[in-house]
C-alpha cells in the first residue's frame, strides 16, 4: 500500500513538473531586431577585385611552400650530382615497385617497396648511412623522416629516380 502511494506521488510530481515546463516554454518573449552598424554593412559589400598573373605567381608560391616544408620536415636531402661518386658510402634503398626496380635502378640499390620498409628494418644497417629513393622524392622523404626518427642516418635522393635519370647518371 505504501509503495503504491509513493508511486502515485512520484507520478503526480512528474506530471506537474512537465506541465510547468510546457507553460514556461510557451511564454511569449520580446526580442529586439538588431541592425548592423553602417560600417559593417559597407564592409560586406563587394570590393574591387585585383587580378594577378597565375602563371607567374603560382610556381613561386609552390616553390616557397616546398622550401618551407623541407626546412621543417625531418628528411635530409641529397642531390644526385653530389651523391653519384659516393654510392659505396651508402646502403641504397629503392622504394619503387619490383617491376620498376627490375627495369632500372641506381647501381648497388636494394629493392624494398615503401609498403614493406617497416617490416624490413632488420635489413637496414645502423652503422652506415642509408640513401632512400622513390619515383620523384615524396615517398622517399616520408620514409627518410620515419627512418631518421628511428635512429637511422637516412637521406632522401632529391627528385627521386627521375632526377637521377634526368642527370644522365648510371643505371643498372
Amino acid at each position: 500500500m505504501q509503495r503504491r502511494r509513493t508511486r502515485w506521488i512520484l507520478a503526480t510530481f512528474v506530471a506537474v513538473l512537465a506541465f510547468a515546463l510546457v507553460l514556461v516554454g510557451c511564454g511569449k518573449t520580446q526580442s529586439e531586431i538588431v541592425k548592423p552598424p553602417e560600417d559593417v554593412a559597407k564592409a560586406n559589400q563587394p570590393q574591387s577585385v585585383q587580378t594577378c598573373d597565375e602563371q607567374e605567381i603560382l610556381p613561386q608560391k609552390v616553390g616557397d611552400d616546398q622550401n618551407a616544408m623541407r626546412s621543417s620536415f625531418n628528411a635530409a636531402y641529397l642531390e644526385p650530382d653530389k651523391v653519384k661518386d659516393e654510392l659505396d658510402d651508402y646502403f641504397i634503398v629503392d622504394l619503387r615497385k619490383p617491376e620498376d626496380y627490375d627495369a632500372g635502378h641506381i647501381p648497388g640499390a636494394r629493392n624494398i617497396p615503401a609498403a614493406d620498409i617497416l617490416a624490413k628494418l632488420d635489413t637496414l644497417p645502423k652503422d652506415k648511412p642509408v640513401l632512400v629513393y622513390c619515383y620523384k622524392g615524396q615517398t622517399g622523404a616520408l620514409v627518410t623522416a620515419d627512418l631518421r626518427s628511428l635512429g637511422y642516418d637516412a637521406h632522401n635522393l632529391s627528385g627521386g629516380f627521375e632526377a637521377w635519370v634526368d642527370a644522365e647518371l648510371p643505371v643498372d
